[in-house]
Order: C-alpha cells, then structure tokens, then sequence
C-alpha cells in the first residue's frame, strides 16, 4: 500500500503536540489525503513522525495500523509519550489495539513503563479494560505482573476487583504473585470473593491457599466480606478450604455475628456447622444470638448449636430476652423460654427491668401474657405479680395506652381465678410433698394429673404458709 518514500513537512504547534500534514490527515480520518502525504518525496523527521504516531494511536482503530509501521519505519519513537506523559504503549493497551501494540514492541517500546499520574503500566491498563489479546502480547514480550500502581494494585489485583475472569487466568498461567497486597491490605482472593467470582476464588485458593485469612487495614477477611455479601458457595469454598471462622474484623465482628446481622441464613447455618463460636461478643458488646433474635429459624439454629440466651450483650448489659419482650415476635420469645432463659431476675444497667415489665410498657399482648404464664407455672414470686398488676411500678406514660390498660386487667383477671381455690390447690401441694417424702417444698412438679389452672397455681411459693398453716391429713 505504501512505497519507501519520504513525507512533505509542513508542521505548526498546537496543545503542545506537534502536527504536520500527516497528522492533520489522521485527526481528519482523510486516508485519502494520507496516503498522498506518505507517498511524498520530503523526509520526515523523527519528530514529525512521532507526532503522528501519537495521533494514529489517539484514534485507537488497528485500521491504522499501516500507518503506524510506516511512521515506526520513519524514526517516529516507539517509546513516545502524550503530552500528559502516558507512553503509546499504555495508550495502544488501553485502546485495545492489539495489533499497533505488537508493532511498538517490535520496534523497542518497554512494556513496563509507568503512567505518570497513577503508576500505572500497559499490562495493568490492558487488564482493566478486558482487552485480553493486549493481556497476552504484553505478557509474551515480558510484561512484569508485579508492578503496582499507586493504590498498591498489580495486575493480577485489577483484574479480580474488576472481575476479569480471562485476564486473571492468563496473569495466573503467568505465575503472578498473589500474596501481594494493595494499599488498604486487599489481596486477590479479597477480591475475588468481594466481586461473588466462585471459579476464580477456589483457583486462587488451589494455587495459593496461603492468603485465605489475610486480612486488610480494617481487619476484614476473604471468609468476612463472602458473608456480609451473602455468597453462600465462596463461604463454603472458604471453610473447605480452611479459613478461620472465629477471625474478627477491626470492630469485633467474626463471620458468624456478620450472617447474623445481614439475615444470612444460608452462611450462618454453614459457619454453625464449622463450630464457629456462637457466643462470640463484637465491640459493642453484641452477639449472634442479639442480631437474629427476631428471625425464627436462625433464632433456632444459634439455640440448637449451643448459644447462651442468658448471655447479656450490649452496653447497658440486657439480655436478648429483655429486647425480645419489648418486639412482637412471641414465637421467638417462646423460642428462649423453652430454651430456659432467665425471665424473673431484673436486668439492665441504667433502669433494670424484668422482662414481663418491658413487655407491659411496650403494649405486647402476646408477649406479656406468654411470660406471665411463665411467671405462674415456674413459681414466680407472686406478692411481686400483684403488686406490679397493681400498676404500681409502671411508669405514668405507659399506664395512658390502652393496650396496656388491657393486658393489665387480663392479668387481674388470672391472678383473682387463681386464688378462688387456695384450699384445693393446697391439698394438691400437700399430697404431693407427702409422696415425695415431705421433707421439701415442691418448686416445680411437671406431667401432674391435675387441671392446668390448679397445676400453676400448685408451684406458686407464696402458698407454703398457707399450706403449713392447713389441718390437711394425709387421708384426705
């Protein structure tokens, strides 16, 4: 197409890139005018030359990419750089023409030179952009994957936090480092469990499982940041693989308290079955069991597996019971109950409360009158049921609502049918104590043959004087 010929030159200065004929035809796409100039007798400088390279690669189209060799042909500088100091080289990468960039390095041009503003190199550039044929040639002429730019990023670490998927095997195939880490701690495999990549992060993890607990400047994990996104295959790949589970982040979060917190279902019961601790505290003085009190079957999970629901968590030291009664979700308070949690003794640091109180302020019905029910039949101090019904330790706001007025009338109600039959109910205690031995109180007698009612008020403490003070014999 082009016969050896030398190029008319007729240059002037503009942006302080140096233009000809050659370079006006270029940033005009007039291939015409182009190939009439190339074909003129004149000699071109090396300048002149470069300068138009400079445009050929600016219009980022291998269609260019006679023109390209001819310029290289005529001296133009395969090592030339824009006028913002970014060599053609990383210009052509970008692009993505891989054919001009195979003629730069043919003609000298270094793979490895650095962008000046970010640090960056053509390999780098290449990988950002997916330009998987750049990637290759770059990596054939001698490309170095461990050069970082400015944020501490190799190439290999771009392509994983652009998930990249081709770029990142042929940078592997390259053997690329991948213990490297950028400026704020995160390695590849940080990357490629953030972006949800499951491939790439089980071939991370074949080829370097070293780095599977690494962690960066916020203490925040591959096995951290695959929970908190909910990637339910990389946190078992993780696991599989070895990484600790119990590993806390810079506030005191371990995997399992992160499950918890994003409603993780899926996360949490595989980090359960990897013995992650369930009673784990953050910072804040939190733990599983408080961040999915209100999901039922997480709730039962954490339960199953061992966890404390006695356990007093945030800084005014309450139980998850106390912050359960003041929620409407009953099913998961009767969760706790049925797992023995502490319902009777007040907690709290600045206002101690027990939980059946803050049930009544909060105006739960089905709350109040399950822990009530629990008050009855566990043998709760009754003196202290009838004067708290009695509103006497609710404060005046809450006494306003009506539906606190009517959990308290309910309860009135129970109290008054309870004591209509002291008599019977203490016989009932009696004949037991004097089958078992009479040598104790009953607290809590289970599976009696009685009516429910009776069967409550039976274990209810308050009613040993009364029962000692009874003429009842045994033949009755």
């Amino acid at each position: 197409m082009f016969r050896n010929g030398v190029i008319n030159v007729h240059k002037f200065r503009i942006y302080n890139t140096w233009f000809c004929p050659i370079s006006e035809a270029i940033e005009q796409n007039d291939y015409h005018r182009l190939n009439e100039l190339l074909v003129e007798s004149r000699p071109c400088k090396p300048k002149e030359a470069t300068a138009a390279l400079q445009r050929a690669i600016l219009k980022k189209s291998d269609e260019l990419s006679d023109c390209t060799q001819l310029l290289l042909s005529k001296n133009a500088d395969p090592n030339g750089t824009d006028g913002k100091g970014t060599a053609f080289v990383i210009l052509t990468a970008e692009s993505g023409c891989s054919t001009i960039l195979k003629q730069l390095l043919r003609a000298g041009a270094d793979p490895n030179k650095c962008r000046v503003s970010d640090n960056s190199t053509a390999l780098s550039r290449a990988v950002w952009n997916n330009h998987i044929a750049c990637v290759d040639v770059l990596l054939a002429a001698g490309a170095k994957t461990e050069i970082v730019d400015s944020q501490g990023r190799t190439p290999l670490i771009a392509a994983a936090q652009n998930d990249k998927t081709e770029a990142l095997v042929s940078l592997l195939n390259h053997k690329g480092n991948l213990q490297v880490q950028d400026t704020k701690g995160r390695t590849v495999l940080y990357w490629a469990t953030r972006m949800g990549n499951t491939a790439v992060t089980k071939l991370i993890l074949d080829t370097e499982s070293s780095i599977i607990n690494s962690a960066d400047i916020r203490g925040t994990t591959p096995l951290l940041i695959a929970t908190e996104r909910g990637f339910t295959k990389i946190v078992d790949a993780l696991i599989s693989a070895g990484a600790d589970v119990d590993m806390c982040n810079d506030v005191g979060d371990t995997a399992l308290i992160i499950a918890a917190k994003a409603g993780h279902k899926e996360c949490l019961q595989l980090l359960v079955e990897a013995e992650a601790d369930v009673d784990a505290v953050n910072k804040n003085g939190t733990n599983p069991l408080f961040h999915c009190m209100t999901d039922a079957s997480s709730l039962s999970v954490l339960l199953e597996a061992g966890a404390d629901p006695d356990m007093k968590v945030t800084s005014d030291e309450r139980t998850v019971l106390a912050f359960l009664a003041a929620r409407d979700v009953p099913e998961c308070l009767q969760m706790l109950l049925e797992a023995n949690a502490q319902f009777e003794d007040p907690v709290g640091k600045q206002d101690p409360k027990r939980p059946i109180q803050i049930a009544v302020e909060h105006g739960i019905s089905l709350n109040s009158k399950l822990l009530f029910t629990y008050h009855i039949c566990m043998g709760c101090d009754v003196r202290w049921l009838s004067t708290f019904v009695s509103g006497r330790s609710l404060n005046a706001q809450a006494q306003q609502h009506r539906s606190v007025r009517e959990i308290i009338r309910w309860m009135k109600g129970q109290i008054s049918a309870f004591l209509e039959v002291p008599k019977l109910s203490t016989l009932c205690r009696r004949c037991v104590r004097l089958a078992m031995g009479g040598e104790f109180y009953v607290q809590k007698v289970e599976y009696l043959p009685l009516p429910s009612a009776l069967q409550r008020f039976m274990m209810m403490p308050e009613l040993r004087e009364v029962s000692s003070q009874s003429q009842v014999g045994p033949n009755h």
